[in-house]
C-alpha cells in the first residue's frame, strides 16, 4: 500500500486526510472509506506526494461533486488543474 487514509471528524464533516502516493490500485480504499461518510467531505491533501492519472482523475471526479478538497502541494494542483483542463 502506497497510500494512508487518516480519517477525521470535524463537527458534522469528515475528513479524510491522504498521505502518501495515490495509486489506481488504492482506489477501492480510498472509494470504502468514502462511502461510509454521510455529512460533508473534505479530503485533505497537504500530505499527497503524488498520484497516478487514475488516482487525479478520481479526485478530480470528486470535487466535481461530494468533496472539497484542501491543501494539495504546487506539483499535486498542477497535475488536478492539468486533468480539468483535459477534461
Amino acid at each position: 500500500m502506497n497510500v494512508r487514509i487518516i480519517r477525521r471528524i470535524d463537527g458534522e464533516q469528515t475528513i479524510l486526510r491522504i498521505a502518501g502516493r495515490l495509486q489506481s490500485v488504492d482506489l477501492s480504499i480510498l472509494a470504502e472509506e468514502i462511502r461510509t461518510v454521510a455529512g460533508p467531505l473534505l479530503l485533505d491533501l497537504s500530505e499527497l506526494v503524488s498520484a497516478d492519472k487514475a488516482g487525479i482523475e478520481k479526485l478530480c471526479e470528486l470535487a466535481g461533486g461530494r468533496a472539497e478538497l484542501r491543501g494539495a502541494s504546487g506539483y499535486v494542483q498542477m497535475l488536478l488543474d492539468d486533468q480539468e483542463s483535459t477534461g
